[in-house]
């Protein structure tokens, strides 16, 4: 058996270095997350939301939101700043970046969303976004909760 030695360029072995660095950097883990989506009613309407806010070891919060809300005719995508965690309660914030509404964008909104578990009987609940509350989730305002028609928040 004739065995001959591979020979990796010296770039792919760079590129290589580069994305094993590199994807371990992104793979920082959350340490406080909320996520979740789902139909309610409010506002005379049958309205729909999906989000996700998460904040890593290094403090650094992402996520987006987007709300139809048809009641309202009105449509909102938010770039998350802040998220802050109690229990199964999250209070979630951010810039609305797009909206139907153009006076709204830029304007901060927090809404308020429950993790009641999993299974029969478990309804989970949010708020509707409120403009112009604090942008770093603290104090965590007390927003009226709906109960989530179809879907499901989880909240750690």
């Amino acid at each position: 058996m004739n065995l001959h030695p591979i020979r990796i360029p010296r770039a792919w072995i760079a590129i290589l270095a580069m994305l094993v660095v590199c994807g371990g950097a992104r793979a920082t883990p959350p340490v406080m997350k909320a996520s979740g989506g789902g139909t309610f009613e409010s506002g005379g309407g049958l309205n729909t939301v999906g989000f996700t806010a998460r904040i890593d070891t290094g403090g650094a919060v992402k996520g987006e939101a987007q709300f139809q809300l048809r009641g309202q005719g009105l449509r909102l995508h938010v770039v998350v700043d802040c998220l802050s965690v109690l229990g199964n309660e999250a209070w979630i914030g951010g810039i609305v970046l797009t909206s139907s509404d153009p006076t709204l964008v830029g304007t901060h909104v927090t809404w308020r969303v429950q993790d009641n578990g999993e299974g029969d009987g478990a309804v989970d609940r949010l708020s509707i976004p409120v403009p112009g509350a604090a942008s770093d989730c603290v104090p965590q305002p007390e927003l009226p909760l709906v109960p989530l028609a179809e879907g499901d928040i989880q909240v750690e």
